[in-house]
């Protein structure tokens, strides 16, 4: 914080309270037998940010029970409906499973893919083929030319 204000410095104070006397967090990532399948799962929250009016992306990469990496990051962009803003969260979520796919194949792990999504709208949106008709969700030119027409994702 290059420059806090006092609501900033209240905001830590109250963390730092908080955070007195509470037990450290320890990882344990249990044993697992042969697992198949890197699973992303997403959500997003439709214009969330009072101010912006931005939606935020939220997800976890999973490998099994084993949780690798978790987000949550702001949409760059306004969008016109909570489908297209679920959709632009399952686009994040694949973006996050190609990356660790990518790595995995690298380490010589060929793995399966998932992505879990509890919108009906993005799942629509997000097997469709081309511009479709409906101009107020454009196509995300990562998912319809490097990924779905590949079929290289599939969107549960």
């Amino acid at each position: 914080m290059s420059s806090p204000t006092e609501g900033d410095w209240q905001k830590l104070k109250r963390l730092g309270r908080y955070l007195i006397g509470k037990p450290r967090l320890v990882l344990h990532f249990d044993y697992q037998v042969q697992i198949s399948f890197l699973d992303s799962r997403v959500d997003t929250d439709h214009a969330g940010c009072i101010k912006t009016r931005k939606s935020t992306n939220g997800g976890a990469l999973t490998f099994g029970k084993h949780c690798l990496k978790t987000w949550s990051t702001t949409q760059a962009v306004i969008v016109l409906s909570s489908g297209e803003a679920e959709y632009y969260g399952v686009v994040k979520g694949g973006s996050v499973l190609l990356g660790a796919l990518s790595m995995a194949k690298d380490l010589g792990i060929d793995l399966k893919n998932r992505i879990y999504t509890d919108s009906s709208a993005a799942k629509g949106i997000a097997s469709r083929r081309g511009l479709g008709k409906d101009s107020t969700h454009p196509c995300h030119p990562f998912v319809d030319s490097r990924t779905l027409e590949c079929r290289r994702l599939q969107v549960i």
